[in-house]
């Protein structure tokens, strides 16, 4: 008889009863705009779970190609989701009697499929997405991706040429269509939108309203609140930085048992820290910024009357 859970080798793995535990909360994205933080804060609370594999990604079928010509620059991110829900159950497993479970992967808000299999396995499950300024957001994903070794042209010959890889960036930051996706499938008291400007001028109160978003107590304050996360730096070799992520996005990488990818992960973000210099990216040209601002007009718009807030910094 066939196993019901769904293997590697499945196609479409079809949603089942389940025992194991599965997230009770997801933080969906967006990239760079302080993901990584509020999972290292959550991560801290005595009542919360947090795998140590922080992006799994398994909730889309899509590697770089998104459709419509949109497609990722980069090492081609690895489908876990073909690794089938025992896979993704099993991150949970040490966290069975957390009261919220959650993870973190950023590529969620843009992936067009992530919402429809969010939804079809864990339809209760609560979601969080943190906005940035759509430029800034874009300026600082196209360094991030510059720093892993990606072979790019600079900035502004991407935006005078309008570049595949300036394309997907500017993609991601469409905020207006990628929240209106997630809230025709989910309840809006399932969504929790928050602003990065949020976590880091009000780190408390807005830990505060994730916390009970959540179903935590919400007067726990990890000892890294305010802590910079990823700052900004440059690889000595970039082609070392380069083969790092490639190892990272590998399917070996994250199909391996936690008691070998862990150790290997360890090792690779030691080496990644020692071939790091710290330094900051150029900043924008304010005449790209005016240009590139105009092109989020509709999302800017869309966020205020969301979150009732005026967002007029982000025009200009």
């Amino acid at each position: 008889m066939r196993s019901e859970t769904p293997s590697v080798s499945d196609i479409s793995p079809k949603l089942r009863i389940y025992s194991m535990p599965l997230p009770s909360f997801i933080i969906g994205g967006a990239p760079k705009a302080g993901t990584t933080a509020l999972w290292a804060y959550l991560a801290e609370h005595p009542e919360v779970f947090m795998p140590s594999y922080k992006e799994p990604h398994f909730f889309s079928r899509l590697q770089g190609d998104l459709g419509n010509g949109i497609v990722k620059p980069g090492p081609i991110r690895t489908i876990t989701y073909y690794n089938g829900l025992q896979w993704y159950e099993d991150l949970f497993k040490p966290g069975s009697g957390a009261k919220a479970k959650g993870e973190a992967s950023t590529h969620y808000l843009s992936a067009p499929d992530a919402a429809g299999l969010i939804k079809e396995y864990v339809p209760d499950v609560r979601l969080i997405f943190l906005l940035r300024d759509p430029v800034d957001r874009l300026y600082s994903q196209y360094w991030q991706t510059y720093r892993l070794g990606t072979s790019m042209p600079d900035f502004e010959s991407m935006f005078k040429s309008n570049h595949s890889a300036f394309t997907y960036f500017c993609y991601v930051s469409k905020y207006k269509m990628h929240l209106e996706r997630f809230f025709s499938t989910f309840a809006a008291d399932q969504i929790l939108v928050l602003l990065d400007t949020d976590l880091k001028n009000h780190p408390e109160g807005t830990l505060q309203k994730v916390h009970r978003f959540i179903g935590v107590d919400p007067e726990f304050i990890p000892s890294v609140l305010g802590k910079a996360f990823n700052p900004n730096t440059f690889p000595r070799i970039r082609f070392l930085e380069n083969v790092l992520t490639v190892m990272r996005n590998s399917w070996p990488s994250k199909a391996m048992p936690d008691k070998w990818r862990k150790p290997l992960g360890l090792l690779r973000r030691f080496v990644s820290k020692l071939n790091a210099i710290k330094d900051r990216y150029p900043p924008l040209p304010t005449a790209i910024r005016s240009g590139l601002a105009g092109r989020f007009d509709e999302d800017t718009t869309f966020v205020e009357g969301l979150l009732g807030v005026n967002l007029d910094s982000w025009r200009c």
